[in-house]
């Protein structure tokens, strides 16, 4: 009876021994995942959303306090929560920095001056008529050789009493010329103080600067909204079934807030001249930016099957973006600050869509299920790619404000400097000034070589310019001169 038994029991030693290689191989393949992770299979079917994630998954219904913890422990979603809570800390920091730095100083050559001359000009012409009133107000001096020539008449009849006329007649002329003077002097100050009123008030009316930076901290409160909310989002995604359901939906309404934040920026400064235009796609992204936070909040987005429509949604409203941005190309294909940022854009563009890509396809762990669960799944490169594409943008947008700030707004806007200083990334704008104007180094510039003009600096070189323009007024008689804006302007003014 016994027999049998030891020959089921070889038998079976002979199988095992035959299939340990097997084992081996299958043991490796399996992922060495921490004892207190799960693997695909034993998560319910709402945390089951990646089947080529088969290991590392937290387990659901974690308290609060663990799930907040677990922001320190390695699963399947350390990688997502750490790249975007970096990528928020990066962008808290860079708004720091554009707030604590003050504007690009003017870059202002002689033909920027002379443009901004052409749009003060008008004003200062009417300065003319005030100072021929001023010279039909300059009073006479009193006819002094007339009472002289009585006096001599005089001095025949009664000698005694000469001396005390001389003296009165000395005085009341003397008291005569002072009080003239006196007006003389008070109308000159009268029209110097106007003068430079009237500059300053045209200037002002011109002039922006520096350019407001609203937008700027638009786009950088929609990067840190979505960066934070994606954070979050994979940080408590493993909760109950009804607050998973609940988190995820900000997860895209913080994507899609990125990509209508974004187009601010670059749609202000780019049309910043051009009020139609910029109201037309700043309100058109908005309500298409609102839609689509609207269809993110919906319970039949976020089924699994929906995952490429997601994608799609959030490629198209990033697309749209390219109409604005050729637009911008081309309307300014001459300054270079719109070149580099446009060039930066599509950087951004080309990022956005492959993260989608990637995102929506599931590589590289579609090749290899189980060997990416940790670290570089699709997801996971997605999140750094957003943060990628989030820098170019604000590289790209600090090209186009220190482009504003350097020209003054529309004061100047043909000032196309070659490269700006681009807020942290060392990218230098060599204006390339040269003439009377300092070439100083400011601290904005980066250390950048070229002409940092104040605006004080531009009020006096266009008094100047007012100054010369009004001699040639009073000279022709109030009328206006036949010669040029720019001929009337000194010749010293600053060199272009």
């Amino acid at each position: 009876m016994e027999a049998p038994a030891v020959t089921e029991s070889s038998g079976d030693a002979v199988l095992a021994s035959r299939n340990a290689p097997l084992r081996r191989r299958r043991r490796a393949q399996a992922p060495a995942q921490d004892a207190g992770t799960l693997g695909f299979e034993d998560m319910p079917d709402y945390l089951q959303d990646n089947e080529f994630i088969k290991g590392y998954y937290r387990a659901p219904d974690m308290p609060f306090k663990r799930t907040l913890w677990s922001l320190f422990d390695i699963h399947n979603e350390t990688g997502n929560v750490w790249t975007h809570l970096l990528g928020f800390l990066v962008f808290a920091g860079l708004t720091f920095y554009v707030i604590t730095q003050p504007p690009m100083p003017l870059a202002f050559g002689k033909r920027q001056l002379d443009q901004l001359w052409l749009s003060v000009q008008d004003r200062v012409h009417g300065m003319a008529d005030h100072l021929h009133n001023l010279q039909g107000r300059l009073p006479h001096l009193p006819d002094l050789s007339a009472n002289l020539h009585q006096l001599q008449e005089r001095l025949v009849h009664n000698v005694d009493s000469l001396v005390h006329e001389v003296q009165e007649e000395v005085q009341h002329a003397a008291q005569a010329i002072h009080n003239r003077m006196h007006s003389i002097t008070d109308n000159f100050h009268y029209a110097t103080e106007r003068l430079n009123t009237l500059i300053h008030e045209a200037v002002l009316d011109v002039l922006m600067w520096p350019v407001p930076r609203w937008p700027v901290y638009v786009f950088m409160a929609g990067a840190m909204i979505c960066l934070f909310l994606s954070a979050v989002c994979h940080l408590f995604g493993c909760c109950s079934k009804h607050l998973a359901q609940i988190i995820w939906r900000f997860d895209y309404a913080g994507i899609a807030i990125l990509i209508v934040t974004s187009f601010y920026p670059p749609v202000y400064y780019t049309f910043l001249c051009q009020s139609y235009w910029r109201i037309f796609y700043l309100i058109t992204t908005s309500v298409m930016g609102a839609g689509a936070v609207a269809v993110s909040l919906l319970d039949v987005f976020q089924r699994t099957e929906w995952r490429a429509f997601r994608a799609s949604m959030f490629a198209g409203l990033g697309l749209w973006g390219v109409v604005p941005l050729i637009h911008a190309s081309v309307a300014h294909a001459d300054i270079a600050a719109v070149r580099g940022a446009t060039a930066l854009d599509a950087l951004m563009g080309a990022l956005y869509l492959l993260g989608a890509v990637i995102y929506a396809t599931r590589v590289p762990e579609r090749w290899l299920p189980g060997r990416f669960d940790v670290w570089f799944h699709g997801h996971q490169i997605f999140h750094i790619l957003i943060v990628l594409a989030a820098l170019a943008h604000y590289r790209a947008v600090m090209l186009l404000l220190h482009w504003r700030d350097a020209s003054g707004g529309c004061a100047a806007s043909k000032v196309a400097p070659t490269g700006v200083a681009d807020g942290g990334f060392g990218l230098d704008l060599g204006l390339g000034l040269h003439g009377r104007f300092p070439e100083s180094r400011s601290a904005v510039l980066g250390g950048a070589s070229g002409g940092a003009v104040a605006v004080e600096q531009v009020v006096e070189t266009l008094r100047e310019y007012a100054l010369e323009y009004l001699g040639g007024l009073l000279s022709n008689g109030g009328g206006r001169p036949m010669a040029t804006a720019t001929a009337a302007a000194p010749q010293g003014g600053a060199a272009g």
